[in-house]
């Protein structure tokens, strides 16, 4: 589903087979013609485009479209660290979201991934990236557990198996670094040396500084071994073997630059 079908990403998917349908979260009357006659919504946030209060409207919406059109599983990409009382505005919008969806009675099951691997491209990060180092806001030697969105989505496996995983919560990692580790990891990626840097909190947006305020003091606490046997068929990612597939050119050149 998607609110622009001719958008090449949607022609992108369309084109390895997928059935594209027009829906907006906005527009409710266009979620029901989309759910009618489905088996399964895997259905991820909005966030960053639509703010905390943006984001509880849609999964309000979502769920209450899935509950109308009787479909018989939702899986919803929630957030790790929404079960917690931690005051991060991500956690507080999937926090609603989550208690909306267990007192609708909709059939479900919440993915809760960890930091995402992708972020450090997020553009708080740049400058550093393009000074050639490796940033974090987190002492050198603190393991945060990250998951790129390529295993999120591989979880959606569990539509297959619905049974299995109805009702239930799963905090979704991949694997667990430290900034030093990050730093090389992605040393050896480019073939040249990139230091880490911790990055002081007040350097960062708000929503982000209480974030990493979250997870200095509790982490993210995923158990890594039972979501990979919980999932013995996905092929979850280490950082490492993530970063290999991603564009580090602004860090190379500059790494160059300063050996």
């Amino acid at each position: 589903m998607t609110r622009d079908p001719s958008s090449p990403a949607a022609q992108a998917v369309g084109a390895a087979g997928a059935e594209i349908v027009r829906g907006d979260l906005d527009e409710r009357a266009s979620l029901l013609a989309a759910a009618r006659g489905i088996d399964a919504v895997f259905a991820a946030g909005t966030l960053h485009r639509a703010g905390p209060d943006g984001d509880i409207r849609h999964g309000i919406t979502l769920t209450d479209t899935v509950r109308a059109a009787r479909v018989p599983h939702l899986l919803y990409v929630s957030v790790a660290g929404a079960e917690t009382e931690a005051d991060v505005p991500l956690f507080r919008s999937k926090r609603a979201v989550e208690a909306y969806i267990r007192k609708s009675g909709v059939p479900a099951t919440i993915l809760a991934p960890v930091y995402f691997m992708e972020n450090i491209f997020m553009p708080w990060w740049q400058p550093f990236l393009r000074a050639g180092k490796f940033p974090l806001a987190l002492p050198a030697s603190t393991r945060m557990q990250q998951v790129p969105v390529a295993d999120v989505t591989a979880a959606a496996a569990a539509i297959e198996r619905r049974d299995d995983f109805l009702g239930e919560r799963m905090i979704i990692a991949s694997d667990a670094i430290s900034g030093s580790d990050g730093a090389r990891v992605i040393s050896r990626v480019v073939g040249a040396t990139v230091p880490f840097e911790e990055v002081p909190i007040e350097r960062l947006p708000e929503g982000v500084q209480r974030l990493f305020l979250h997870v200095r003091a509790m982490g993210f606490g995923a158990d890594i071994p039972a979501v990979r046997a919980a999932f013995p068929d996905t092929r979850w990612h280490t950082f490492e073997e993530w970063a290999a597939g991603q564009d580090w050119s602004a860090i190379h050149a500059a790494a160059l630059r300063e050996e």
